[in-house]
């Protein structure tokens, strides 16, 4: 079997992920089919798999228990003030980011200890943690994929390995904004 990578998936994406019609449930149940058919694997700690049996569709449930039974899924634990994240979130001037990021930081420190790679739908987060990038070398370092942003290409970039692009680290997420805001103002000359 050829080696994957361990994705770190936020329960954004577990919960959004169902057999909606629904642009973004359609997007991230796509993602993540591609990601079980591919030969990469989930992350999963106790605390991440704790929000995924509350929080995730019934689909999303349903598909990380095959991804069990395949072996997919790749346990961490003791990961908790992995490189020293929390204090650095502690330390920032902006306190109304440093509630959201305490909130999620259990994702990041998963997926520095993996491969780090983090798949989320919450770009507010998203946009905290890139705020204190440059005052951590493993945040500007970590992979940061929205599985319904249709030009951050989720879907190609799993099915060409899951690599590690420097468009996609979390310290050129300025870059991918832009990128998002140029498109937009495409799609709407054309639709003009």
């Amino acid at each position: 079997m050829e080696s994957g990578k361990n994705l770190v998936v936020d329960t954004s994406v577990s919960f959004s992920a169902s057999k909606k019609i629904h642009p973004i449930s359609s997007m991230c149940r796509e993602f993540l089919l591609e990601l079980f058919n591919s030969p990469n694997s989930l992350v999963m700690s106790d605390e991440i798999e704790s929000e995924w049996r509350k929080r995730a569709s019934k689909f999303s449930l349903k598909l990380l228990g095959a991804f069990k039974r395949r072996r997919k899924v790749k346990y961490i634990n003791n990961v908790r003030g992995v490189h020293n994240l929390r204090n650095v979130i502690g330390e920032t001037k902006d306190r109304s980011r440093v509630g959201p990021m305490l909130k999620d930081v259990h994702l990041i420190e998963a997926a520095l200890v993996t491969d780090q790679i983090v798949v989320s739908c919450d770009e507010k987060v998203r946009d905290h943690f890139y705020s204190i990038s440059h005052k951590s070398e493993y945040l500007r370092l970590l992979i940061w994929v929205n599985p319904t942003k249709p030009n951050e290409e989720p879907i190609s970039w799993l099915k060409d390995g899951a690599n590690i692009l420097e468009e996609k680290k979390l310290s050129n997420w300025d870059i991918m904004k832009k990128s998002e805001v140029i498109q937009d103002f495409s799609d709407e000359k054309i639709r003009k």
